[in-house]
């Protein structure tokens, strides 16, 4: 179609002889049926032309030997204007010139692309500086330290982060990228821009960019690194991060056809690394398989001390600040200098790597490349040769295998999923629920042990679809864990058995350790040990690298058995502070609790109270020993009308000592209030008695008798009968005492403790639950609700929810 109101098809028609039959209004327009096809001589009819009311033009014949009614206008306006064509490709070359240099004018002036100013070079001193860090320093350490001197904390993430980039200097490198994971506001950005700050700038992206902006892009490098922050990855720049993992050593190329339809190929420069920040991961298996997947810190206490930095911030006066520090301009010169150099590192010791599990082979690439990465830092300190076709030949020591076996390690255990691709918050659900060691559980089970909600549990364990990507949950990940959709058999508080269908985890211990230790690796002892090189010469700086190496094995070693063992959080005592509940002196909280009788019972010098006068040998548990002064003893005149206490009296074991309360007396009767009770002094009935009156609420149906207990024993004679209660009472009186019995700090270690099937008595901090658990160092039983609760703080105290 031809564009343009002005254009009188009417008269060009009659001015190129071309004959009208007829026309009549067509679309606004008008159509114009010919008298002779000027498509061919075979027939007349069937030809016609169409101006519409936009003004565009379409021509055509309805004969299918002439195309069957397409569009051919464009070849009847050239059979009459030769010189047309080429009139009009003139016309569109300059029309696509102007608003191409439009565009870029537009662009340039709103400061979306730098316009590429040259990349200013180190002074003199400062590369000399960077050289002799170079020749007889640590650049990894000097990065570490001026990393830190702008972000808290995250080393791992800092490490994977100079290990990717020089990554680029080495050869037989398939390049190493860096995805981080963690919750918003965590610290992902900030960690990311403050290690950009070390990359000179001519080697850097900045701001986000769409799915081919980078093959168009002029001024991009090879040896760029390109930043993805909390983005959205569309499948584009999806397919772009597998071939540049793919492909690290050749550009990307990408073939487009123009608009005058010709293709072009566009490139993205070889070498190029990626860091990709997200909550989640990216979504795609494929590419997170490719990366080195670590997490961003989210304890408490990196939180503080996130605050703590921050605080200093805001107290420094604007006359010392420094925007770029010594150090930084020197890391800038140390890479600059590594982007000068392309290096082959050979690893000597390769067949002594051995792999606890290589079902992933793109891991021990990685593990590989984590050691060419760090020697090629250490590029003018390590032995080295030149090969025939002038490539500089660098010979990595066991120090590079122990430094990147300390990346590699953290990453597969407490720092990032490398092998189980989990983020954060799955490892720590996994380790709560591996310390748990329940055979079978529920989601609600999770919320019990984690205070976490029901969706963001359901979603850590099943999975989820969002924006088109697939979050694959721990069913997938972990072979430990099982699902199952069965109906289980629940009693209300009133007595009713209700069967619910639910979903139902089972859980193995030892397959999940089996799982959880794949990621392990370790170098095997020299068997020579005079420490010849590949040529039988003898080198002595290769000695003497390998003599210093000594105390680097041992901490491979130490984290090798970090790695074995099992992912069970360590129960970490509670530390009183003063004005909480529970708070203790220090002194106090020494030895706080000795087991007695199969009974936790309180040290003599915990709670420094000069008048307590109690014993080590006094027993928590016993409620006669518990009771304070303020109690009335046996067959003392009661008051007619006591207040009663604002909560049950609970005497526990391993408890707090109780509280100053009088021990209420009978009430007077009122059937609208409740009666304050002991769930300790009752027992079940043998037989219901759903007509008997519950004694604290009044309402028909008792299910639990009283004991003969000491406070029964002290009422007068005519009232000493059992009283009788409702399981709906009893329930919640239990709840409040397990509630009010909280353990000494430091008295329980949960990760102890084992599941048991046979009857061990009553829980030890409560003293009213059938115990499940059992520590078996020290005897402390507990029952499910005081094992969750423990569980559930050792957990807040991690930093895990």
């Amino acid at each position: 179609m031809e564009k343009g109101k002005g254009f009188d098809l009417r008269g060009w028609l009659s001015d190129h002889g071309l004959g009208v039959r007829s026309e009549k209004p067509y679309s606004g327009g008008t159509l114009f049926v010919l008298d002779q096809c000027p498509f061919s001589s075979a027939h007349k009819d069937g030809a016609f032309a169409i101006q519409f009311g936009s003004g565009a033009i379409f021509a055509g014949c309805k004969h299918n030997s002439c195309g069957g009614g397409t569009q051919r206008w464009q070849e009847l306006r050239e059979r009459f204007e030769p010189d047309w064509a080429a009139k009009r490709k003139d016309w569109e070359q300059r029309e696509k010139t102007w608003r191409k240099d439009r565009a870029k004018a537009k662009v340039e002036h709103d400061g979306a692309i730098d316009a590429g100013p040259a990349p200013v070079a180190a002074s003199p001193d400062q590369r000399a500086a960077a050289l002799d860090v170079l020749e007889h320093g640590d650049p990894v350490a000097l990065m570490l330290r001026t990393f830190a001197q702008e972000h808290v904390g995250d080393e791992i993430v800092a490490r994977c982060m100079i290990l990717s980039m020089a990554s680029q200097a080495v050869k037989n490198s398939d390049g190493l990228h860096v995805s981080v994971t963690g919750d918003s506001g965590k610290g992902k950005t900030h960690a990311f821009r403050k290690m950009m700050r070390q990359v000179p700038d001519a080697y850097k992206v900045k701001g986000t960019v769409s799915n081919k902006a980078l093959y168009y892009m002029k001024d991009l490098r090879p040896r760029t690194v390109l930043m993805s922050d909390d983005t959205e990855l569309s499948d584009g720049i999806q397919e772009i991060l597998k071939s540049a993992t793919s492909n690290f050593h050749e550009p990307i190329t990408h073939t487009t056809v123009t608009k005058d339809l010709t293709s072009r190929v566009c490139t993205i420069p070889e070498r190029c690394v990626w860091w990709i920040a997200k909550k989640e991961g990216t979504g795609d298996d494929q590419v997170m398989n490719r990366m080195l997947t670590c997490w961003i810190d989210e304890s408490s206490e990196q939180d503080a001390r996130v605050l703590e930095a921050k605080q200093d911030r805001e107290m420094l006066d604007p006359d010392l600040f420094v925007e770029e520090s010594e150090e930084l301009v020197i890391c800038r010169a140390i890479w600059e200098i590594l982007h000068g150099e392309m290096i082959w590192v050979i690893i000597p010791y390769s067949k002594r790597i051995r792999f606890n599990a290589i079902c992933n082979r793109r891991n021990p690439d990685m593990l590989y490349d984590l050691i060419k990465s760090h020697a090629a830092l250490f590029f003018m300190q390590r032995r080295q040769k030149t090969s025939e076709d002038g490539t500089l030949c660098v010979y990595a020591n066991e120090a590079d295998f122990n430094a990147a076996n300390d990346v590699f390690t953290l990453l597969n255990g407490t720092a990032g999923g490398q092998e189980s691709k989990m983020t954060k918050k799955e490892s720590d659900l996994l380790a709560i629920i591996e310390k748990a060691d329940l055979p079978e559980f529920t989601i609600q089970d999770l919320q019990r042990f984690t205070g976490g909600s029901y969706m963001g549990i359901y979603r850590m364990i099943k999975g989820y679809d969002s924006r088109g990507k697939n979050y694959t949950g721990l069913l997938e990940k972990c072979p430990a864990l099982s699902f199952t959709d069965r109906t289980v058999t629940m009693t209300e508080d009133e007595g009713v058995s209700v069967r619910r269908r639910t979903e139902a985890f089972t859980w193995s211990r030892e397959i999940y350790r089996q799982w959880v230790n794949g990621g392990a690796c370790w170098l095997d002892r020299d068997p020579h040990d005079d420490h010849h090189d590949h040529d039988g010469d003898h080198d002595d700086d290769d000695k003497d690298s390998d003599k210093g190496n000594d105390d680097d094995s041992a901490r491979s070693i130490t984290a090798l058995q970090h790695v074995y063992s099992s992912f069970t959080a360590s129960a970490v005592n509670q530390n009183g502070k003063p004005g909480a509940p529970g708070s203790c002196k220090e002194d106090d909280c020494t030895n706080n609790s000795v087991l007695r009788d199969g009974d936790l019972q309180q040290n003599r010098n915990y709670g420094g109270n000069e008048n307590s006068g109690k014993s080590s040998d006094q027993c928590l548990h016993d409620s006669e020993n518990a009771v304070n002064k303020k109690r009335s003893p046996p067959g003392a005149t009661q008051k007619k009308n006591p207040a009663p206490p604002a909560r049950p009296a609970s005497y526990s074991t391993c408890s707090k000592p109780a509280e100053s309360s009088p021990d209420p007396a009978p009430p007077a009767v009122n059937k609208d209030r409740v009666r304050p009770i002991r769930a300790r002094d009752y027992k079940k009935l043998e037989i219901p008695e759903p007509k008997t009156p519950c004694h604290s609420c009044g309402k028909k149906g008792s299910w639990y008798v009283e004991k003969f207990t000491a406070e029964r024993r002290a009422r007068p004679k005519g009232r000493q009968d059992a009283r009788r209660i409702c399981r709906t009472c009893y329930n919640e009186a239990v709840k409040a005492e397990q509630m009010a019995s909280v353990p000494l700090p430091g008295a329980v270690d949960v990760s102890r403790c084992a599941r048991v099937t046979a009857d061990i008595g009553k829980c030890s901090i409560c003293g009213i639950a059938k115990a499940v658990w059992l520590d078996r160092e020290t005897g402390v039983k507990l029952c499910e609700h005081c094992y969750g609760r423990e569980v559930r703080e050792d957990a807040q105290e991690a930093g895990v929810v």
